[in-house]
């Protein structure tokens, strides 16, 4: 992606940066570097953000434990690889299959040798979208779900003691959905932490099942093009193009090497730009049905509200799924007739502040009015935080989100490929 591209805004009283274009591809999603406002901090204004120290509890956001890797290790629970922490020791191969090859710890775990701060701080910098890397139990245990240690070692359950990984930003329960996919954790354990639900109040709001769906017969290993309806007999075409190119490929724990084999798929041709996101294979269903965003009590967990998120960073998206999921890729997605508003600084915060639940002491002023007229929004994906109590901060890679019917119909019609990870 050309850092040097930037997305006009058509909103008059957010910070433009140009006149609508008139080519597609100078509409697509930007770089961070591209979005000046973001990188700069122009001081504080009578509108800046405000964390409240009068909140109870100080803790909650999704990369914070309730429990420390030196209590785990105490009762003898096996070390977890964190981003914080690294790894107490000689780094297994269990655990170093989720990390990029270029880790430092490659190197050092082919020796008996451990690594030292220094190499495991690399090996954090290397890995910043992985959160934890460790077995189930010891996972579980950190996070204080007790009932979920117990369900790992209990024979009725399928549950096994295998490493995985949580990605940044999303919590340990996170892991749960993937867990309930694959049949190895029953339906009362998955609804009780992953949706809160209360048996005897029912399911609230959330309306997404959750299940394995088939990779359609028609898609193989080579790319080819097929009719949409042929591939999806319930969807409905609205803004989607009648023709999408899929292909299937084998799932793979390297993001960077799994990055590598999608984007020689991709086309080559000079200044296309892509946005991409990942999904459950339900997901992708219900998304062909009716192209909008599903809203439950999950979309808190959305930095910058409801809406269908993207990113123009392919190994961001596929922290989300290097197994049983479906990559949708969008390209050169023609914004131009839209409200599209990439925020400053500022109202960038007060949005991730208030989606991700952080307790704001300035509420009812902390919604830029651009937001609520928006289309498409830009801006960065925050850096991980392990507190309520911190403002975010802007990360290296950038998001783009439809929030309205809008923004869905023109992202729906740039849709180009499908990748079926399996």
């Amino acid at each position: 992606m050309d850092p040097e591209k930037t997305v006009p805004t058509t909103n008059p009283n957010s910070d433009s940066l140009g006149s609508p274009p008139d080519s597609i591809d100078s509409v697509a999603a930007p770089s961070i570097s591209s979005l000046p406002s973001l990188t700069e901090d122009s001081g504080s204004s009578p509108n800046s953000p405000i964390i409240s120290t009068n909140t109870l509890s100080m803790e909650g956001g999704p990369n914070y434990l309730p429990r420390t890797m030196e209590e785990l290790e105490s009762l003898g629970y096996a070390p977890v690889w964190s981003r914080v922490h690294g790894y107490p020791g000689t780094i297994p191969e269990e655990i170093l299959e989720y990390l990029d090859e270029s880790s430092p710890s490659k190197q050092t775990c082919n020796s008996d040798a451990v690594l030292t701060e220094t190499e495991n701080l690399e090996t954090n910098l290397a890995s910043e979208t992985d959160e934890w890397i460790g077995p189930l139990s010891s996972l579980f245990w950190l996070a204080g779900l007790d009932e979920l240690v117990d369900a790992v070692s209990d024979p009725a359950i399928r549950l096994q003691d295998e490493v995985r990984m949580i990605p940044t930003n999303v919590g340990i329960t996170w892991i749960l959905e993937d867990l309930f996919i694959e049949e190895k954790l029953p339906k009362s354990l998955y609804n009780r932490y992953f949706y809160d639900f209360d048996p005897y109040e029912g399911a609230g709001s959330t309306v997404m099942p959750v299940r394995l769906d088939a990779i359609p017969s028609q898609v193989g290993s080579l790319c080819a093009r097929h009719r949409l309806c042929d591939l999806f007999p319930v969807s409905r075409l609205q803004s989607l193009p009648q023709e999408i190119t899929t292909v299937r490929i084998k799932g793979d724990k390297h993001k960077l090497r799994s990055a590598k084999k999608i984007e020689e798929y991709l086309p080559k041709s000079r200044g296309t730009q892509f946005l991409f996101r990942v999904c459950t294979r339900s997901a992708l269903a219900s998304l062909m049905a009716f192209f909008t965003p599903v809203v439950n009590g999950s979309n808190f967990d959305n930095e910058l509200g409801p809406g269908i998120h993207t990113s123009d960073s392919l190994e961001w998206v596929l922290k989300f799924g290097f197994r049983n999921r479906a990559l949708l890729v969008f390209k050169n997605p023609d914004f131009r007739a839209l409200n599209v508003w990439t925020a400053s600084l500022t109202d960038w915060q007060h949005i991730v502040a208030t989606w991700t639940q952080k307790p704001l002491s300035n509420t009812p002023n902390s919604i830029p009015t651009e937001w609520r007229s928006a289309d498409i929004i830009h801006g960065p994906i925050s850096k991980p935080s392990s507190t309520r109590t911190a403002l975010p901060e802007p990360g290296e890679c950038s998001q783009t989100v439809a929030v309205s019917p809008a923004g869905c119909a023109a992202l729906a019609s740039s849709l180009d490929l499908i990748v079926w990870i399996e």
